[in-house]
């Protein structure tokens, strides 16, 4: 079942992407989100999301600056309470994985974010030649995987998204095999692609893409990763609609 335009997460005041459903507590962070960013008050109601497409409605019940709030054992806070029965919805957009090679860490930020906003499926991570310029390395500090997934959930709650995308780590070569790459030398496309390739900043280095993998020109002028790795996505998903 898709979306329906009265579903609780489409219309509430905020929605969250959490771990547990029987535990209705915040972090400090999404607290502060809440309540002083969006400024929720007591009795606005909150959808909670498992990002797996399951829904549970609440309805804000205390103030986490009430001093007599109450806090578990990893100083979260209790504002939520259930207010509905929850619900599941299938995944309706297409199945679409973009494969990033590593840039930036604050670009690559955005283009993840974004990514996750259109409703890509999957997001891959590989280390193209020219990624090694960036300072550190897949699965360390700023690409860590914990970080980035965090990224995800945020910008699932931002959109109202109820599917996290599959977020991994990629080898270079072993990718080859099934994506479509995005590159200046590149044609139309006629069929939707089901994986698509962006390469790092600088382009692919010669030689780094095989002579039989299918090359895709983007519209436009020279895009930056990040920039390609959007107009890519929604082109792609765009098709599949049509």
């Amino acid at each position: 079942m898709g979306y329906k335009i009265s579903d609780p997460h489409l219309v509430s005041k905020a929605h969250l992407i959490v771990d547990d459903f029987n535990e209705p507590y915040l972090t400090e962070h999404e607290a502060h989100h809440l309540f002083v960013v969006k400024r929720l008050i007591e009795g606005d109601s909150v959808t909670l999301c498992d990002g797996r497409g399951t829904v549970v409605p609440c309805r804000v019940v205390c103030n986490p600056s009430d001093r007599t709030t109450r806090r578990n054992k990893r100083d979260k806070v209790l504002v939520l309470q259930t207010d509905g029965d929850r619900y599941y919805r299938d995944f309706s957009a297409p199945i679409l994985e973009m494969v990033l090679s590593v840039i930036d860490p604050d670009r690559l930020d955005i283009a993840i974010s974004k990514l996750t906003e259109l409703g890509v499926a999957r997001i891959t991570l590989v280390e193209a030649h020219r990624s090694r310029s960036v300072p550190q390395r897949l699965g360390e500090g700023r690409l860590g995987l914990a970080r980035l997934t965090k990224i995800t959930r945020e910008a699932a709650g931002q959109s109202r998204s109820l599917y996290l995308p599959e977020l991994s780590f990629g080898d270079y070569d072993e990718v080859m095999d099934r994506v479509i790459v995005c590159d200046m030398d590149g044609e139309d496309l006629v069929l939707p692609p089901s994986s698509v390739l962006i390469g790092p900043e600088g382009g692919f280095a010669p030689g780094e893409i095989p002579s039989t993998v299918t090359k895709w020109r983007l519209p436009g002028n020279v895009l930056r990763a990040e920039t390609a790795a959007l107009v890519a996505a929604s082109l792609a998903m765009g098709m599949f609609q049509n």
